[in-house]
């Protein structure tokens, strides 16, 4: 505000990703992954919805959900978890805006499939700082296989310079389908459209496991 007098666009993009079972969670592993992908976008709200609300031109904030905002799994609840309460906290905040009046400013989650980027290898740096590590890391063996897919499915580069199969795209294929999206002033943004966006591909996951739906 400072430097530019005002604010149009926030992203609210910070979060972290690990695997492993409900039944090996520590109290660590709790906090950390609430403090990291949920309070990081409701202290991002409060601080900064209320200077786009009083932009005369009104704004636009947007936060970073997850498949998993509309989606299950296992080895990953506490990560479920949270973006279920993203989805479903930035939706609500919407709705409390237009009930006072404010309808010039939009709010909207990004909800990605698999995307390159660096995010299985962010859990290491933040437990460090945040001073959050535990003393023995456990992981049942699904853990390990669904972290090893999920890995090889997001990390950069890729060893032969492309993406290992159809249902990873770039960051910047990924950005070109938000961009679109929010000049079509989208409250929600899926970029893989037809996976995840559906009942009945929900309903798949239940019914043949997700395990075989993702892989």
């Amino acid at each position: 505000l400072k430097t530019f007098g005002r604010i149009d666009m926030v992203f609210l993009n910070a979060g972290i990703h690990f695997h492993k079972n409900f039944f090996y969670m520590t109290d660590n592993d709790w906090e950390i992954i609430i403090r990291c992908n949920l309070y990081s976008v409701l202290n991002g709200m409060r601080v900064f919805l209320p200077i786009l609300k009083d932009n005369e031109e009104g704004g636009n904030l947007i936060a970073t959900g997850s498949g998993a905002s509309i989606g299950f799994a296992p080895t990953m609840a506490h990560y479920m978890m949270v973006k279920h309460a993203v989805l479903g906290l930035v939706g609500s905040v919407q709705s409390d805006l237009q009930a006072i009046g404010v309808k010039n400013v939009l709010l909207t989650v990004v909800m990605p499939d698999f995307v390159t980027s660096n995010l299985m290898d962010s859990i290491v740096d933040v437990r460090e700082a945040m001073g959050l590590t535990n003393e023995v890391e456990q992981q049942c063996e699904v853990d390990k296989y669904v972290e090893a897919g999920f890995r090889a499915h997001v990390t950069e580069p890729y060893p032969d310079g492309n993406v290992p199969d159809e249902s990873a795209i770039t960051n910047e294929q990924a950005g070109e389908v938000v961009w679109n999206g929010l000049m079509a002033k989208k409250n929600f943004i899926l970029t893989h459209e037809g996976r995840f966006s559906t009942g009945a591909a929900l309903g798949k996951q239940v019914d043949e496991g997700y395990l075989a739906a993702l892989f």
